[in-house]
């Protein structure tokens, strides 16, 4: 509930149209999440100390997206 909790708000006070979330549960795993006004879309769980390649490089590239592609409406 706290985790849709954030997003609403995100949603609520930016002009998005979805937006990423990244959940660490302690040091042995992880979630990507993708959120839009219908829900979540979300990975397998991944052990993100043991390959922490797969989270640093869903970082680098969500830095490298434009404003459109990280979620933000455009036509605002």
């Amino acid at each position: 509930g706290q985790l849709t909790h954030y997003a609403t708000s995100i949603h609520c006070s930016q002009f998005r149209v979805f937006s990423y979330s990244i959940i660490l549960f302690g040091k042995a795993a992880g979630r990507l999440l993708r959120w839009d006004r219908s829900g979540a879309i979300y990975t397998e769980i991944f052990n993100w100390a043991k390959d922490p390649n797969t989270l640093s490089e869903f970082i680098w590239r969500l830095n490298s997206l434009t404003f459109a592609q990280r979620g933000y409406d455009t036509t605002v």
